[in-house]
């Protein structure tokens, strides 16, 4: 939490509002032990937020080694297009919520921009002509 505070503080990411409406979450695991938790939620502003977990699974990992997670706002774009890639593992190495229903419940959701996103389209920026 502390790396993304500073990622906050630094302007890369939005802050996360504490309402949160969950549209679904899976599991892929796969073939080396590794676990990937994904969920996907919408914050208080509409923006979707997807929150990604890894953990290794493997009876020799280390009961004390990281759990990598991020959770950030996402573009619906961006959204559609992990979930594609997912669905094109074998289904039997995904667990969870089915990846169709998380993927028509976004799209159903008409979430807004990013704030990141929003932000930059929002700014004017003016070329200036070399001399």
């Amino acid at each position: 939490l502390s790396t993304r505070s500073s990622l906050v503080g630094a302007g890369l990411f939005s802050p996360l509002p504490a309402e949160t409406m969950s549209l679904g979450s899976f599991v892929h695991t796969s073939l080396d032990g590794m676990q990937t938790s994904v969920s996907f939620s919408l914050d208080g502003d509409n923006c979707l937020v997807c929150s990604t977990t890894c953990v290794n699974v493997l009876p020799t990992a280390d009961p004390k080694s990281d759990k990598p997670s991020n959770s950030g706002q996402v573009s619906l774009e961006s959204a559609t297009k992990k979930l594609d890639n997912y669905k094109l593992q074998r289904p039997e190495t995904l667990s969870g919520d089915s990846i169709d229903d998380i993927k028509a419940k976004i799209v159903a959701a008409n979430p807004a921009k990013p704030a990141a996103e929003a932000a930059a389209a929002a700014s004017s920026w003016s070329t200036v002509e070399d001399y």
